[in-house]
């Protein structure tokens, strides 16, 4: 009887091995998927991050230029700006805002005010007037994201990646 015993553990020992190969063939597509997204999210923060240095950099030379250029387009000083600290980036996927205070304390929108302008066609030639001494300048940059594709789910529906940073010197 324990001679069969111990031929019976035998067996079930060769049987769970089986088994836990088995568990690892059904879990491994979901950890994949999981390891996947999580390597997609972590790669759109550190754009995130990268596109939010570019506008802090834009916003600060918009800002800095004030009356030092005869430059009459601050937008296009923004733009090469970002472009420069991003150069591998494709330059059709930016969109930028830019608002100007006046020293009135008026803000004025480039382009109009919740619109963004993707491209070289962000521009505002003949803004640099209400460029002011004191005054925020205010660069908003979105940056259209290409997600990793997972199980082939199409992800250009999320919104872009966009920062917005303020500027302003004496």
């Amino acid at each position: 009887m324990r001679r069969w015993r111990i031929r019976f553990k035998h067996r079930l020992s060769w049987i769970e091995d089986g088994s836990v190969l088995l568990e690892f063939a059904i879990i491994l597509p979901a950890l994949l998927v999981a390891l996947m997204w999580t390597l997609s999210v972590a790669m759109a923060f550190y754009s995130l991050q990268q596109v939010s240095n570019a506008c802090s950099s834009g916003a600060l030379a918009v800002a800095s230029n004030r009356g030092f250029s005869n430059d009459d387009d601050p937008c296009a000083l923004a733009r090469s700006t970002v472009t420069g600290m991003l150069p591998n980036w494709t330059p059709a996927n930016f969109g930028y805002r830019i608002s100007i205070t006046d020293s009135g304390g008026n803000a004025h929108y480039f382009p109009a005010q919740g619109a963004l302008s993707y491209g070289s066609a962000f521009t505002c030639s003949g803004s640099s007037q209400y460029l002011a001494p004191n005054e925020p300048v205010a660069l908003t940059v979105s940056f259209r994201y290409t997600w990793v594709p997972i199980l082939s789910v199409n992800w250009s529906n999320l919104p872009p990646l966009t920062s917005t940073e303020g500027a302003s010197v004496e």
